[in-house]
């Protein structure tokens, strides 16, 4: 085996379970010539889960980096008064002010300012109580959320500098190359680690990190104080604070890493907008090998008999994914006069609150016997259960569940969001040629979703087209293979 890679895993795999997760499992497994360490990134080591997949024989080392450690007390400490708050200094202009790519060079962040050794983010750790850190925090409070209540701004500086100040404390593995699998946190620990030992770094990223961290910004409770949403400035602040945070980490990974690597073209434009040289990206789309391709045998075409035309998700319950837009589209199709059942396949723990809303909303709609949440499920069997595929999500990238759907012959509706307008359409003219393998319909629309649905249902010669033209989409467009030699090439250039 050759080529050590240190894959850096911020919330995704091993412990949970979705497309990104499926992606590094599948690459590990791909590339066995290949060594690897994990670092997972996680919130806290309290909301630790079991690990979701066997790991392969060539991962040498599984760590954790944990950003928050819950009921931490901050105590006042005194004797810091001689560390040179410089460095921290330039943390907070990369973080929080226009960006400046000459001070997101991050060489600032190991060994490069004479004001860091190899301990200075570590002792910065043990004195957040100290008084030079409560003057720094009381200027931060009045260059940015002057208008937001002080008990409420300490939470927030301390949630945005501490996970940041772990990170650069912490040692990872030695590694010829960090793969860092989104920007965000893991991107600022692989480009940390690559700079402490010498490592060469690659981001791969699925969604946009920054785009998606608006999303949450946008729903966050945070946004309230007190059960209610504070005066207009302040919520104004609060949201420019967490904006500039992660546009600004975002775009440090962008203009740092070695090798930027996205799915397809639309966050490809994105991230050269937003800093990457054009000369360091590249899209490298998922891949599938065959082990659904017998699956349409089996199943038979959809012949629009008395049977009930099965409807499946295959995915998280979390927000993002929109089930509450297809909780509805299902109540539309049944109340047009459709024979109609729903499967929503996979875990439900990621987001308690929002699955127990899901359950609310289907009994309020009485809809017991016709949508089930199964839990997880072998991804085969998941697709033997169902006769078409339906996205309703309001962000993805490249989703592996409409690889897989199209290469088991199933049809697939999905909202035209990242690459899946591509993904049923077609990429490049060959791939266009094929002709469409599922229907678009618009994002937050459970009209729209139910009317595309509605087509499969009553054509079954459509159904079939769809079902032929997917499966020989994935023959010819998304080969694995070409994705593990394309890495395996990444790897050996940026080792040697």
């Amino acid at each position: 085996m050759q080529n050590n890679v240190c894959l850096i895993l911020e919330g995704s795999y091993p412990y949970v379970s979705g497309g990104v997760s499926s992606c590094v499992h599948q690459l590990i497994k791909g590339l066995p010539d290949h060594r690897f360490s994990l670092v997972y990134v996680g919130t806290s080591e309290s909301t630790k889960k079991g690990i979701q997949y066997q790991l392969p024989f060539n991962v040498l080392s599984l760590d954790h980096c944990y950003l928050f450690k819950p009921n931490q007390q901050i105590k006042r400490r005194t004797g810091f008064a001689q560390i040179d708050l410089a460095p921290l200094d330039l943390l907070r202009q990369t973080l929080l002010n226009t960006y400046d790519s000459s001070i997101g060079s991050l060489g600032w962040l190991t060994n490069q300012h004479s004001g860091i050794g190899a301990d200075y983010w570590q002792r910065l750790l043990q004195n957040v109580g100290s008084k030079k850190l409560w003057d720094f925090m009381l200027d931060d409070y009045k260059q940015f959320c002057d208008k937001v209540p002080f008990a409420d701004f300490t939470y927030i500086w301390h949630s945005t500098y501490l996970p940041i100040i772990r990170l650069l404390a912490y040692r990872c593995p030695q590694a010829k190359v960090y793969h860092s699998l989104c920007t965000g946190y893991a991107g600022l620990l692989a480009q940390s680690a690559a700079l402490k030992n010498g490592g060469r770094t690659i981001l791969t990223e699925h969604g946009l990190y920054d785009y998606e961290r608006r999303l949450d910004i946008a729903s966050s409770k945070w946004m309230e104080f007190d059960g209610e949403f504070v005066a207009n400035n302040a919520t104004i602040q609060i949201k420019r604070w967490w904006d500039r945070v992660f546009t600004n980490i975002s775009r440090i990974a962008y203009s740092n890493f070695d090798r930027v690597v996205t799915l397809h073209e639309k966050n490809h434009a994105y991230q050269i907008k937003s800093g990457a040289p054009e000369s360091r990206t590249e899209i490298l789309s998922n891949g599938l090998g065959r082990r659904f391709s017998g699956i349409r045998r089996q199943l038979g075409v959809w012949e629009g008999s008395t049977g009930k035309f099965r409807i499946g998700f295959v995915g998280r319950v979390v927000p993002i994914k929109d089930i509450k837009c297809l909780i509805i589209a299902i109540d539309n199709l049944l109340h047009a006069g459709n024979n109609i059942e729903c499967f929503i396949i996979g875990p439900t723990d990621e987001d308690p609150d929002y699955y127990l809303s899901c359950c609310e909303m289907v009994n309020t709609l009485n809809l017991q016997n016709t949508i089930h949440f199964t839990g997880p499920m072998r991804a085969e069997a998941a697709y033997q259960k169902i006769d078409c595929l339906v996205l309703t999500s309001i962000s993805e990238s490249q989703p592996l569940v409409i690889l897989e759907a199209s290469s088991a012959g199933l049809p697939v509706v999905t909202t035209d969001v990242g690459a899946c307008e591509e993904m049923i359409n077609g990429r490049t003219i060959e791939d266009k040629k094929l002709g469409p393998s599922g229907l678009l319909a618009q994002a937050g629309n459970p009209d729209s979703v139910s009317r595309e649905i509605t087509k499969l249902i009553k054509d079954p010669i459509l159904w079939a087209q769809l079902s032929d033209n997917g499966m020989k989409r994935i023959d010819l467009h998304y080969d694995e293979n070409y994705l593990f030699r394309r890495y395996r090439s990444l790897y050996t250039k940026l080792s040697a």
